[in-house]
């Protein structure tokens, strides 16, 4: 069914005129910026079909041009401003250019650290550094690939921390996958960078786990003593 053929109250711009954009779904949401249909499908039909293709709305911000193209409907137009959406979205909820932003807990940090790393397709170990007020001077990529001892160079992060005049930092890393399980190597580099942490009088303040908006904190599950 067209949208204009709908009864006024169920269709998305009435609705939120009426009831204000919060009452909309993601479908409703999507059908808005989609606006016009094509034969056979209403612009509902081809929202519907785009969140067949993701675990949620967010994950629009990571699918390429090339997959929403298939989908019967969009065309590059549309597809430039679903991804322009996506991308408001997703600046909307990471702090300024200069991080200046206060740490509080696990959970703030690792919703913006979701949107940083979160999607990526590879490992990402990333550190946070902090001044005395828990705000964030620099966010730096160490490096990119699997995790392991080798790679992870204890002395280069705290060289870098000296370089800032970081107080403390945070450490960060995704799993593609989704599943934000440590690893017995996780746990090690960890407990290795605590150790280097005390002696430069830098502490590490927590090993954040991200991986498609799920979150792990090595400080909050007690893996180790980060004191």
């Amino acid at each position: 069914m067209k949208i204009k053929n709908m009864p006024e109250s169920e269709r998305p711009r009435e609705k939120a005129m009426r009831l204000g954009v919060e009452a909309l779904s993601d479908q409703e949401i999507l059908a808005m910026f989609i606006r016009s249909g094509v034969k056979g499908k209403s612009a509902l039909d081809i929202a519907r079909d785009v969140l067949d293709q993701f675990e949620n709305i967010y994950d629009l911000h990571h699918f390429s041009e090339e997959t929403l193209l298939k989908i019967k409907g969009l065309s590059k137009l549309k597809v430039l401003e679903l991804k322009c959406i996506a991308e408001i979205a997703r600046r909307m909820a990471i702090p300024s250019k200069d991080y200046r932003f206060v740490f509080n807990s696990p959970q703030q940090i690792g919703k913006w650290l979701n949107n940083e790393i979160g999607f990526k397709k590879q490992e990402h170990f990333v550190v946070v550094f902090l001044n005395v007020k828990n705000q964030i001077i620099k966010f730096e990529t160490v490096f990119i690939g699997t995790i392991s001892m080798s790679i992870v160079h204890p002395r280069e992060i705290f060289q870098l921390a000296i370089q800032v005049g970081a107080s403390k930092i945070i450490v960060a890393h995704n799993h593609p996958s989704g599943d934000v399980s440590y690893s017995l190597a996780d746990k090690q580099i960890t407990k290795q960078l605590i150790e280097v942490g005390k002696i430069c009088g830098i502490p590490v303040l927590d090993h954040l786990i991200v991986g498609k908006n799920n979150l792990f904190s090595f400080r909050e599950n007690n893996v180790l003593h980060f004191e």
